[in-house]
């Protein structure tokens, strides 16, 4: 949790130091003027992008760090980013942040973009949906092989069980017969 505040907050500086320096050398035409909340809703919205396509926190913290190199890019060639170039503030002004809570995200009820405190401690070891990390991963699947490698040992057993069964049964039949 604190990963991810901590990431959305340098985006968040860094979208706004590449629209401030788009804004100096832009033409009257070109300027957009968004609001500190339009640039915390489009660094909310490029971070949670991000977040929802990593499961795991290497690469969550990678695509973070392409997206801020990107931008910084950007930045230091004068040239909007396009998350800031392809922002409407009049379509996404309904959905903007309340100005009262800056912290408050209202995304139609989406409980998965800021996971609860408690949740906090099963997310870290793997156990929650937010990260899993490589151990936790490995374990999952170790555990997996594991049962799967019983199943096979136990279903060994009832055939060999079985065919010294009927085996058992054909001896029987046989001397029965003679």
């Amino acid at each position: 949790m604190r990963a991810r505040e901590s990431y959305l907050s340098l985006l968040e500086t860094n979208l706004r130091a590449n629209h401030d320096q788009f804004a100096k050398v832009a033409a009257d035409g070109e300027k957009l003027n968004l609001s500190a909340l339009d640039i915390q809703k489009i660094a909310v919205d490029e971070e949670y992008k991000i977040f929802s396509a990593n499961k795991v926190i290497t690469t969550y913290r990678r695509g973070m760090a392409f997206l801020m190199a990107a931008v910084k890019k950007e930045t230091d060639a004068w040239t909007l980013h396009p998350a800031i170039a392809g922002y409407d503030p009049e379509k996404n002004h309904d959905e903007s942040l309340p100005a009262g809570d800056p912290d408050h995200e209202d995304h139609e009820n989406d409980e998965s973009r800021t996971p609860s405190k408690s949740s906090e401690s099963s997310d870290r070891e793997g156990g929650g949906d937010v990260f899993q990390t490589g151990l936790y991963i490995s374990r999952k699947e170790a555990e997996q092989k594991q049962v799967c490698m019983t199943m096979i040992l136990v279903t060994k057993a009832i055939t060999h069980f079985y065919s010294i069964f009927l085996s058992g049964i054909s001896v029987a039949i046989a001397v029965a017969i003679a």
